[in-house]
């Protein structure tokens, strides 16, 4: 179908950049339009990669907390209700949710803000907890993925 989105990105640009800029006499606003006009370029650019990127990120996320699952339970000592166990149970049924219809941007989008929330809460916890070894061995996977994900997504 035409245009296609990366040719709508473009002519946006272009006619910002052909018929608005000239315009713009303030410097303030022409530097807000530079701005404008970078980020075009990058969706442009780039638009046709989030979703495959934010798919690859869920299935991190998961791997990720399931992980985690098992020191949670063990560092649960506060019992029902405790923040431990209140974490593990919201990662154990985001992790038994249905998995989301890879063609469907905003539940895919979705999936991966409810998941990155999980995972704020998880370093919180860790935060939080000692230092023994498996922290910090989760800590460093936590970091690993995060670093990826910088990479992967726009």
């Amino acid at each position: 179908m035409r245009p296609t989105v990366t040719e709508q990105l473009s002519g946006i640009r272009k006619i910002l950049e052909r018929l608005v800029a000239p315009e713009v006499t303030d410097e303030y606003v022409a530097a807000q339009l530079q701005t404008v006009l970078g980020a075009l370029d990058g969706l442009a650019a780039r638009w046709r990669t989030v979703l495959p990127a934010l798919i690859i990120d869920i299935g991190e996320l998961e791997t990720l907390l399931h992980e985690a699952l098992p020191q949670l339970r063990g560092d649960a000592t506060g019992g029902p209700g405790s923040e431990e166990s209140e974490l593990a149970e919201g990662i154990e049924r985001s992790l038994g949710a249905p998995a989301v219809p890879p063609s469907s941007f905003d539940e895919v989008h979705e999936r991966h803000v409810e998941l990155r929330a999980l995972l704020v809460r998880l370093i919180r916890f860790l935060d939080s907890s000692a230092g023994d070894e498996a922290s910090n061995a989760l800590r460093g996977q936590i970091r690993a993925h995060l670093r990826a994900s910088m990479d992967r997504l726009p």
